[in-house]
């Protein structure tokens, strides 16, 4: 839970849920940053291992 508030605070003005903070922390996790989301801003924005972008599968030209 933790790093779910440190995530949740980083990103406050996007805003972060806890949904999405729970995505990046697999993503660091697992050390794989592709995923399929919706959120095309929200993961433009987002970083894994605080500086790598995610990969959005939905939307592979942003």
């Amino acid at each position: 839970m933790q790093r779910c508030q440190q995530l949740m605070s980083k990103y406050q003005d996007l805003p972060m849920d806890l949904a999405y903070a729970l995505l990046v922390i697999a993503a660091e996790r697992l050390d794989y940053g592709e995923m399929l989301s919706t959120g095309r801003r929200e993961f433009r924005t987002y970083r894994w291992k605080n500086r790598k972008p995610f990969n959005n599968l939905m939307f592979p030209d942003d």
